[in-house]
C-alpha cells in the first residue's frame, strides 16, 4: 500500500519516502521551487501579517531542504516574501525572502495590530502614529491624502483609496506591485535616504 503525506502531491518517489521520514509533524520540506506566487507578509514571531493588517496566518515551524535532515528555523521579524499553504484550520505561510527586517518597536507595534478585529483607514493612521510618525489626513476629489513627518526620513505624502491601498506618492520609489499604506511607510524606510517631489496635493 502506498503511503501518503499530507499536502505532499509530488511523483517523486524518493522525496515522498524523505518527506515521510521527517519526524517533526510541523514542517514543510522543499525540494525545489517554481512557479510561485508569491505573497507579501509582515511575519512577528510565529504569526504572518497581511500588508493590508486585515489578516494573520501561521508561519511555518520549521523547514526542511531536500535531502538534508537538519531544520531551518525560518524568518522572523521581518517584511518578507513568500508563499501560502492551505491547511484545514487556519493557512501556513513560508517566509523565504527579506525585504526588510523590522526594528522592535516595530515587532511590538504590529503584535499589538494582530489584536484589533476589524482594520480600517483610521486604524492603519493609528498604526503608524504608533510608531513615532506624525500623520495627518485629508479628504479630497482625487481620493484621501496623507501627510507623514517620519523620524526617520522626513515629511513626505501618500495618497491612498478607503481600504489604505496607495494610489500614489510624492517620494521617488518603485512600486512594482499594489502596496498598502503600512507596506509603503517600512519601505520607504528602508532606504534610508528619499528624494521627494514638491508638494502635490
Amino acid at each position: 500500500m502506498e503511503k501518503k503525506v499530507l499536502g505532499c502531491k509530488c511523483s517523486d518517489k524518493e522525496f515522498r519516502d524523505y518527506v515521510w521520514s521527517i519526524k517533526d509533524k510541523r514542517a514543510v520540506a522543499i525540494k525545489t521551487l517554481s512557479k510561485l506566487n508569491l505573497r507579501r507578509r509582515f511575519v512577528v514571531k510565529d504569526k504572518a501579517i497581511n500588508p493590508s493588517l486585515r489578516t494573520v496566518e501561521r508561519v511555518v515551524r520549521r523547514i526542511y531542504v531536500y535531502p538534508s535532515y537538519e531544520a531551518e528555523e525560518p524568518i522572523t521579524n521581518a517584511y518578507v516574501l513568500g508563499f501560502t499553504l492551505k491547511c484545514i484550520r487556519m493557512p501556513v505561510f513560508v517566509p523565504l525572502i527579506v525585504l526588510r527586517y523590522l526594528e522592535e518597536r516595530e515587532v511590538e507595534v504590529l503584535l499589538g495590530i494582530v489584536k484589533v478585529r476589524e482594520i480600517d483607514i483610521d486604524e492603519m493612521i493609528e498604526f503608524l502614529r504608533s510608531l513615532g510618525i506624525q500623520v495627518e489626513v485629508r479628504s479630497l476629489v482625487e481620493g484621501i491624502v496623507v501627510d507623514l513627518d517620519d523620524p526617520i526620513v522626513g515629511c513626505y505624502q501618500v495618497s491612498v483609496d478607503e481600504r489604505g491601498r496607495v494610489i500614489d506618492t510624492n517620494v521617488c520609489i518603485d512600486m512594482e506591485a499594489q502596496l498598502f499604506l503600512p507596506e509603503l511607510v517600512f519601505l520607504i524606510r528602508q532606504q534610508g535616504s528619499i528624494y521627494i517631489y514638491p508638494r502635490k496635493w
